[in-house]
């Protein structure tokens, strides 16, 4: 029986502890290709236990309107409940549009190329034009409301995007490689999070005029600079769950266009037939 005194809390812990073991044995498996399935699917796993019905768990792909296609994505939250997905001989197509949040998933991440191989592979998501060339708007209550062109580069506009690792990088090593990728690239593409699984977790200090003080949080909009840590009382594994769960509650869901993805624009009338109803 779980206490009612931070029931909650041991739960999510209680179902983290079983991931990470499942991780653990996932690395006893000989085949690389096996050891990744199995530990992708250990992680989607944990997120479907948490996540609400009307979001999906998969891997594959994103698309946007205009024909772009990110590079192939560990895991992918998406909608399920109002946009199309598309599939080809078993491999996922998202639409850009209804994903939520991608994941690395890596079981050893602590050289510079695979965490800035990590941070392209996020990056080819975050680039993908999610405003499909500003006509499309968000949704309150399933009513389309317009959005200000800059408002698209916004941290609730944008997919949210981490690392899970097995094995980490050194603090300093992690800080040296994401100092280098958020100089050279647009904050849009920054990662939200990196989480060392056994060890700790890289996000950044942000300063909001309302909350004065150092917050820990994955918003690159209002990051001043980069936070490497270890959360208090939980394991890395749990906060990255619980931002996740968080991010989704603020997400702002996107309306698209089918005919951006179905055709080629209005479909073409080649010959009429009338009969007046007045």
């Amino acid at each position: 029986m779980v206490e009612n005194q931070n029931g909650g809390a041991r739960l999510l812990e209680s179902f983290v502890e079983q991931t990470e073991s499942r991780l653990k044995i996932a690395l006893m498996l000989e085949h690389s290709g096996e050891i990744g399935r199995a530990r992708e699917q250990a992680l989607r796993d944990l997120l479907r236990t948490f996540l609400p019905p009307s979001l999906g768990v998969t891997t594959g792909f994103v698309i946007d309107a205009h024909g772009g296609k990110s590079l192939q994505q560990d895991i992918i939250v998406h909608f399920t409940d109002y946009h199309a997905r598309f599939e080809l001989g078993g491999v996922s197509l998202v639409p850009i549009e209804a994903v939520i949040a991608v994941l690395e998933v890596k079981s050893n991440a602590a050289s510079k190329k695979v965490l800035r191989d990590c941070y392209a592979n996020l990056a080819s998501v975050k680039r993908l034009d999610r405003s499909n060339g500003g006509l499309n708007r968000y949704l309150i209550d399933r009513q389309p409301v317009d959005v200000k062109r800059d408002a698209w580069n916004h941290f609730q506009f944008q997919p949210f995007a981490g690392v899970l690792a097995l094995k980490s990088p050194s603090r300093e090593l992690w800080l040296d490689v994401t100092y280098d990728w958020c100089e050279k690239n647009d904050r849009k593409c920054w990662p939200n999070f990196f989480c060392g699984i056994d060890d700790y977790i890289g996000s950044y200090d942000v300063r909001y005029p309302e909350m004065p003080g150092t917050v820990a949080c994955p918003d690159p909009t209002h990051a001043v600079s980069l936070l490497a840590w270890r959360p208090t009382g939980e394991s890395p594994l749990a906060w990255a769950v619980q931002e996740i769960l968080n991010f989704v509650r603020v997400a702002k869901r996107v309306d698209y266009l089918p005919t951006s993805y179905l055709t080629s624009g209005e479909t073409p009338i080649s010959s009429i037939s009338t009969r007046s109803l007045i």
